[in-house]
């Protein structure tokens, strides 16, 4: 999970050669696809999915595909809305998620300028 959240596409690959298991999960009930999910690390999760990650819900109910979409990451987003296992529904959350996510940032990022432009 640490390789997958610090993107550390060797490491990854390295236990899962060795037969590290895609499934577990941590206290929280998040998976190594969450990681990946939550720090943008694509090619991690195409060799996890490719192991038989299972995309499931946390103990937040957060699928890495809302994860994906709530940190911002949208080629993680693009890949994961077109893969078969992506169900309808989390598809739809996702997307709208994604975009609350931009308005969100794009709102921080204006009042921000404006605090620094006004004082």
């Amino acid at each position: 999970m640490i390789s997958c959240y610090k993107s550390h596409k060797e490491i990854a690959k390295y236990l899962l050669e060795r037969g590290a298991d895609v499934n577990r999960r941590s206290v929280k009930g998040n998976t190594a696809l969450h990681d990946c999910a939550e720090s943008g690390s694509l090619e991690i999760m195409k060799m996890l999915l490719k192991g038989g990650a299972r995309m499931e819900r946390d103990g937040y109910s957060m699928t890495p595909l809302l994860a994906a979409s709530v940190t911002g990451h949208t080629n993680i987003v693009e890949y994961l809305v077109h893969q078969p296992r992506a169900v309808r529904e989390h598809r739809i959350d996702a997307l709208e998620l994604l975009g609350a996510t931009f308005v969100d940032k794009n709102r921080t990022q204006t009042q921000l300028k404006s605090e620094l432009w006004y004082g």
